[in-house]
């Protein structure tokens, strides 16, 4: 996640998106973006 990280050090607020329509995809790609997200602080 270094992308997310280096645009997080310089913005006071970040938004991230995921566009998954089919089936249940964005929820699991939800779901693993917060494991992701939580492992890097």
């Amino acid at each position: 996640m270094p992308k997310i990280r280096e645009i997080a050090e310089e913005a006071r607020e970040v938004h991230l998106m995921i566009n998954t329509c089919y089936h249940d995809q964005s929820v699991v790609n939800a779901r693993l973006l917060r494991e992701r997200l939580s492992q890097v602080g």
